[in-house]
């Protein structure tokens, strides 16, 4: 018994490392592109800003795009691109985004999810099913999520034209 406390501690705390550091010769990389975690929701410009996932959500598309558009060109060859693919063109709506310096992606399902159920402050928020970046195991298959039936998740083709939101962190 005494075992399995010390694996729960050890996963719920992780490990430390407790050797002394030369805190004079190692620094801090310094990311210019990250975000700061903020209290509450915040909007900032365009972007508003999650205090739970310190991350930063991009306005809704505004056109319709295929699964294969809405994320990169690597991605969606490692999606199932190489066997069901919309090839007429180079759209890579997230990874091309260009808001605040900030590295966009699809978001996961479960980041979605949260915002069904988190009720954020968006004023334009679209309701309804969005792109995630989690692929089905049928390859023409990818997840969605409908932002207005909290928990609403289903797979739908690729190929469907859907609103995305963009995620950075």
């Amino acid at each position: 018994m005494r075992f399995s406390h010390s694996c729960f501690l050890l996963t719920l705390l992780g490990c430390v490392d407790s050797s002394p550091k030369d805190t004079a010769t190692e620094q801090e990389p310094v990311v210019e592109d990250s975000i700061d975690c903020p209290q509450g929701w915040t909007q900032q410009g365009d972007l508003w800003l999650d205090p739970i996932l310190c991350a930063a959500w991009s306005p809704p598309s505004d056109d319709l795009y295929t699964w294969y558009e809405a994320i990169s060109t690597q991605e969606a060859s490692q999606g199932g691109c190489s066997q069901v693919c919309d090839n007429d063109t180079e759209t890579n709506y997230c990874a091309d985004l260009e808001l605040n310096d900030l590295e966009w992606r699809l978001p996961t399902d479960l980041e979605l999810e949260g915002l069904s159920t988190r009720t954020p402050p968006f004023a334009d928020i679209y309701v309804g099913y969005t792109w995630t970046i989690k692929s089905d195991a049928m390859e023409e298959l990818a997840w969605t999520v409908d932002l207005s039936q909290e928990g609403m998740s289903i797979a739908q083709s690729k190929t469907n034209p859907l609103y995305v939101y963009c995620i950075a962190d």
